[in-house]
């Protein structure tokens, strides 16, 4: 995903989305996509490996 083009991340995400990681939980769409764009500054681009449904939930490497 070109890091240019958030507005295309926020179709694929739920309004309610939550990123989770050891360090930090967040929640909310809006905080979700600010903390994208800060980690996309650091990298040119970002491939999905893979990813699992859970049903409620889907876990992206």
């Amino acid at each position: 995903m070109n890091h240019n083009n958030l507005k295309d991340l926020a179709r694929y995400l739920h309004k309610d989305v939550q990123m989770t990681s050891p360090r930090i939980k967040l929640q909310d769409l809006s905080i979700v996509l600010e903390t994208a764009q800060s980690f996309f500054q650091h990298y040119d681009d970002f491939d999905v490996k893979g990813q699992v449904n859970l049903g409620d939930r889907v876990v992206v490497e």
